[in-house]
């Protein structure tokens, strides 16, 4: 089998700044002094928990 070539430009973006926002929502990144516990809204962070969900074909604006 032989390596697929790798792609030499990415696919389009559509600019999404002129869009009206669905939601805005607030995100706060923050971890301990140590840097080894990380959070998000002041809630540990958790790979298995779900904070935040976006309805597809929506634009969300977060203000870190």
């Amino acid at each position: 089998m032989r390596p697929a070539a790798l792609p030499t430009a990415f696919a389009p973006v559509d600019d999404l700044a002129k869009e009206p926002a669905a939601a805005r929502k607030t995100v706060i990144f923050t971890e301990n002094k140590a840097g080894t516990l990380f959070y998000i809204n002041h809630k540990h962070f958790d790979h298995n928990r779900v904070d935040f969900r976006a309805k597809l074909n929506t634009v969300h604006t977060p203000r870190c």
